[in-house]
């Protein structure tokens, strides 16, 4: 059986230098992941070091002691391929996140790996991708690159790739005259690639005869007008994705501040991306069915779903950050004075937002999964009958969802009296009318969410909420 590797050569002559090659190959050999080119073996060397590398590439022939390779880089595929579509990119961009993510976390358990050199080589063409588009992270640490070899069984020669001292491009301009890479140094490379896979231009690219970079141009005209930046994006179709873009567009933006105190840490760059990809990710499929189901042969990203029943749907909006400062001082520092709910996972707060938008502010457990889960629900399922998310703030252990306030409470404050609230009793007996109102409203509600395919799984008189005119809508 041929196994392909990726073996790369260090300069190890001094004892520093070894000791820094055996701390860096013990904190690679730990965890495998699968979006990062994963260590498989070492030899250290008295001058010269090796290490091995699974490979990044698909064997796809073997002819005359040739062998081919069916997997390229993010910077080929972007030069010669049509741009792909936004969920792909999105994904190709939470995925590229976590690899970066899974190297920081190494370090972070690591105490004894201060002076390792696990930084500052992050960029496209160092990003390789299978038939499926899922990537995996190579050459992010070991800067020297010798090129691909076989082991086991063959002895073939092998197509090289070359280093084209690119990265220059992807690296904050501090870093590469103080040579201090640290995390941030990452971050901020994420950036130029998060601007590549939004822009589908290179990091330096040739327009009207001369050579551009992405990061100067974007930024000087995003900084004029933000957007203006949609001139470096090519026509997106509906106003729901023009949102997940220009939110993608503004973590990056973050990600490519001078200031490294200003640049967000990478994971919460991931937590970030994972919302707008999967809201991304489910927004395609739901149009991907509806074209279908209209017989429709145009692109999918070009139609936009039609709502099946009578209710009016909320335009999209662009659902942006609230900083945790603000979301503390509109409920008091999430005080039990401002409390008017709580779940099993999550406690509901009562806020007034700076447009004054009264809010249920809900603070939910750090559980990654059940926010992007909820947020993506929220913003992606616009219905009269659906209760609407008005911002989000996740870093750390603060995940924070401000959703539009009940007036009248939970249909559980009515018939029970709030929960965990002093001195709270139920309310006015509902009349029949009301109880027939509120039933087929939720019931309207609970309908769009099947028929977008989506499970609520948590549907109790708590989520149910009431609004004016005894309207019920279903809440997160």
């Amino acid at each position: 059986m041929v196994h392909a590797v990726i073996v790369k050569q260090v300069s190890t002559s001094s004892e520093t230098d070894r000791d820094v090659f055996l701390k860096t190959m013990g904190i690679l050999c730990q965890k495998y992941h699968k979006n990062v080119a994963n260590v498989v073996g070492f030899h250290l060397g008295e001058s010269i070091s090796e290490c091995v590398y699974e490979y990044c590439c698909e064997l796809s022939q073997v002819n005359n002691g040739h062998i081919s390779f069916s997997n390229r880089s993010l910077y080929e595929i972007i030069c010669s391929t049509e741009k792909l579509p936004l969920h792909v990119r999105l994904s190709i961009a939470v995925q590229c996140a976590e690899g970066l993510v899974h190297i920081h976390s190494l370090l972070a358990e690591n105490p004894e790996s201060h002076g390792t050199i696990l930084f500052g080589n992050f960029r496209s063409d160092n990003i390789f991708l299978d038939k499926n588009f899922v990537p995996k992270v190579f050459n992010a640490n070991l800067s020297t690159f010798l090129g691909l070899s076989v082991g086991q069984q063959c002895t073939a020669s092998v197509d090289c790739i070359h280093d084209q001292g690119s990265q220059i491009y992807y690296l904050d301009p501090k870093d590469v005259s103080d040579h201090l890479f640290n995390p941030k140094s990452d971050v901020y490379s994420f950036g130029v690639v998060l601007l590549e896979l939004i822009t589908w231009k290179t990091a330096r690219f040739m327009s009207g005869g001369r050579a551009h970079m992405l990061t100067t141009d974007f930024l000087d005209t995003y900084r004029i007008d933000h957007s203006a930046a949609d001139l470096f994006v090519k026509k997106v179709y509906d106003e729901e994705g023009k949102c997940f873009l220009h939110e993608a567009i503004d973590i990056g933006v973050e990600c490519l501040e001078l200031d490294v105190q200003m640049r967000p840490e990478m994971s919460n760059v991931l937590s970030r991306l994972r919302i707008i990809s999967a809201a991304q990710s489910i927004r395609s499929k739901l149009m991907s069915a509806q074209t279908k189901d209209n017989g429709d042969d145009r692109p999918s990203q070009l139609v936009a779903p039609t709502p099946t029943n009578n209710a009016v749907k909320t335009p999209p909006t662009v659902v942006s950050t609230i900083s945790l400062g603000i979301l503390k001082k509109i409920t008091r520092n999430f005080s039990n004075s401002a409390l008017v709910g709580e779940g099993s996972r999550s406690k509901v707060f009562y806020g007034v937002l700076k447009d004054g938008n009264e809010s249920a502010v809900k603070k939910l457990d750090p559980d990654e999964e059940i926010v992007v889960q909820v947020s993506t629900i929220s913003r992606m399922l616009k219905h009269d009958n659906v209760v609407q998310i008005l911002g989000y703030f996740i870093k750390g252990e603060n995940c924070v969802l401000p959703y539009e306030y009940a007036p009248k409470g939970s249909l559980d404050d009515i018939l029970h009296g709030k929960k965990g609230i002093t001195g709270t009793q139920p309310g006015t007996p509902l009349s029949w009318p009301q109880r027939v109102k509120i039933a087929l409203s939720a019931a309207k509600g609970l309908e769009f969410l099947h028929e977008k395919a989506v499970i609520h799984t948590n549907i109790h008189s708590r989520n149910i909420l009431l609004f004016g005119n005894d309207v019920a809508k279903i809440g997160a």
